[in-house]
């Protein structure tokens, strides 16, 4: 089950076949989710794509099992979660690096907007998707596109994860604790100026992790009826605090 796409993370309650399409770091690319402690890093393929993230509306969401041998090889070499940390990588590496044809979809240490200029994102995007490769050839990762894996990578392997070995030098710390909630952002270049700062998007969805499932859910609006019934609830309130002040 193969890293077909590094593709971020949103759903809209989506639907999808058993076997989800593997992560590639081309048009199209496919969120991929890494846990790593100081022991090892484990890689999970999720299958939902940087159009599904960038198109997402409110009401979409989706979630992701971690339970399995590959996550059970992690959590067996490192029992104390306490220093373990999690992130969200997507990167759609296809093209030159022209305007707005890179994507890197990243989550971001204590939820601060990446400040990165134009060559730090068309050198991390292509390096993401190196990775990627990397990681393709450990765990239940194949060469069939149509079916997604995992993986446990020890430290000292080649796919092994730390954020100073893909981002940490540009300053891009992807890392959250076990149990928090992450922004994601969209990170592409807006000009030909090499050291211009990027354009930077937050999408409007969270996703968590809790030790066992990724989330991420884009909340819904609320309906006009809903809107309707809440001014008639204050205007209810307000009406009787006036009669009592009378």
């Amino acid at each position: 089950m193969q890293l077909k796409k590094l593709a971020a993370a949103v759903g809209l309650a989506l639907t999808l076949p058993a076997a989800f399409a593997a992560i590639n770091t081309d048009n199209g690319a496919e969120l991929f989710m890494l846990v790593w402690n100081e022991n090892g890093s484990y890689a999970l393929d999720t299958g939902i794509t940087v159009d599904d993230m960038l198109g997402a509306t409110a009401g979409f969401s989706f979630s992701r099992s971690v339970l399995g041998g590959e996550w059970s090889k992690f959590i067996a070499a490192n029992p104390n979660t306490s220093t373990t940390r999690w992130g969200l990588v997507a990167a759609d590496g296809e093209g030159f690096g022209d305007i707005g044809e890179f994507h890197l979809l990243v989550t971001q240490k204590d939820n601060l907007s990446p400040i990165v200029n134009n060559t730090t994102t068309n050198t991390i995007t292509p390096n993401a998707g190196t990775y990627a490769q990397t990681v393709n050839q450990t765990g239940t990762h194949t060469l069939d596109f149509a079916v997604n894996g995992d993986s446990y990578n020890p430290k000292g392997t080649e796919a092994f994860y730390r954020d100073e070995i893909l981002f940490g030098p540009p300053g891009l710390y992807i890392d959250h604790a076990i149990g928090g909630t992450a922004d994601v952002f969209d990170i592409t270049v807006g000009s030909y100026d090499n050291l211009e700062q990027s354009v930077v998007n937050k999408l409007a969805g969270k996703a968590t992790f809790d030790g066992t499932t990724l989330t991420y859910t884009v909340a819904a609006v609320p309906e006009p009826g809903t809107y309707a019934l809440m001014l008639a609830g204050l205007a209810g309130v307000a009406a009787l605090a006036r009669r009592r002040r009378g």
